[in-house]
C-alpha cells in the first residue's frame, strides 16, 4: 500500500450501523472544503500535514486518528507523501457512538495511535464486497473504544459540562452562564477549564451540538427550516441559518436540497 489509492465499498445496509467504504487514500490529497456525505475516521499512515473539520484545525502525522462528522466541511493538506485511511459510516448507532466518545468541536484529533495501524492495514487487505462492512466496523468500533473517555474522565469539570450539552442542548436557555451556575462554578473559570481541556469553547461546543443535530432532522425529512431552528435550540431562524452556513458550508434549504437529491439516487 505505498502508492495505489485502494477503495472498498459496501452494499450491504442496514439502519443502525452502516460502514460504506474503507479506503486508503495516496497522491493528492483532496485540499477543496467539502461537506461530508456521512462521518468518517480517518488514520494517517504516512506523512504530515494538516486537517480542517468543521471549526477545528489541527496538525495530522503518523498515526494521528481523527473524525469528522456528517454534514462538516473538511479538507486535509499535507506533503507529497501524506496517505492516509478512513472508514465513512452514517446509520442511527453512528451518532451514539461519536456523541459517547465526545468527538465534536475541536475534541476529534487523537495523537499516538499508531498501534491501530496494523489492524487498520490488515483489515483493508482483507476486505471485499461481502465483508467490507465487517471489516470497516471492526476497526471503528476498535477505534472509538480507544478514544472513548474512561469513568474517570467522565468525572472532570469539562466532561460534566459537556454531559449537560449534549443532554439539554436543545432548550435556547442553556447557555455558559447556566451550566456554571448549574454546577457551583464561576462561568470565567468554567470557560478556561472548558477550552484548556477541549480546545474549543463551550459556545463553540454547544453550537457544534445544535447544528449536527439541525443537519440530523433534515436528513430525517423535516422540511421547515423554522421547526429545524427551534427544535435545535434556536430561538432565531434566521440567525440559525447564518449559523448553519457559516459551519456547513451551505444554507439550510441548500442541504435540505442536497438530501433530497441523494435519497433519490
Amino acid at each position: 500500500m505505498e502508492n495505489e489509492t485502494i477503495c472498498r465499498f459496501n452494499f450491504n445496509r442496514s439502519s443502525d450501523l452502516v460502514c460504506s467504504n474503507f479506503v486508503y487514500e495516496t497522491g493528492k490529497i483532496g485540499t477543496i472544503s467539502r461537506p461530508a456525505k456521512t462521518h468518517m475516521a480517518i488514520l494517517v499512515s504516512r506523512g504530515s500535514g494538516e486537517a480542517v473539520t468543521g471549526a477545528a484545525r489541527f496538525p495530522v502525522g503518523v498515526g494521528t486518528l481523527f473524525f469528522v462528522l456528517q454534514g462538516e466541511s473538511y479538507a486535509v493538506f499535507g506533503t507529497e507523501d501524506l496517505a492516509y485511511l478512513y472508514v465513512s459510516f452514517e446509520g442511527r448507532r453512528a451518532r451514539e457512538l461519536t456523541d459517547r466518545a465526545r468527538i465534536g468541536g475541536a475534541a476529534r484529533a487523537f495523537a499516538d495511535r499508531s498501534d491501530l495501524l496494523p489492524l487498520w492495514q490488515e483489515a483493508l487487505s482483507r476486505t471485499d464486497e461481502g465483508n467490507v462492512d465487517l471489516w470497516g466496523e471492526a476497526v471503528l468500533l476498535w477505534s472509538l473504544a480507544r478514544v472513548t473517555p474512561t469513568a474517570a474522565a467522565e468525572n472532570t469539570l469539562s466532561a460534566k459540562a459537556a454531559k449537560l450539552a449534549d443532554e439539554h442542548f436543545s432548550d435556547p436557555a442553556l447557555s455558559l452562564a447556566a451550566v456554571a451556575n448549574q454546577l457551583g462554578y464561576d462561568a470565567k473559570y468554567l470557560s478556561f477549564v472548558f477550552r484548556r481541556e477541549r480546545g474549543v469553547t463551550f459556545s463553540e461546543y454547544l453550537r457544534d451540538l445544535r447544528v449536527r443535530h439541525a443537519a440530523f432532522l433534515m436528513e430525517q425529512g423535516v422540511a421547515s427550516v423554522k421547526n429545524v431552528a427551534w427544535l435545535s435550540g434556536f430561538e432565531d431562524p434566521l440567525y440559525f441559518s447564518k449559523v448553519f452556513t457559516k459551519t456547513v458550508g451551505c444554507p439550510p434549504r441548500v442541504y435540505m436540497a442536497r438530501v433530497q437529491t441523494s435519497e433519490q439516487k
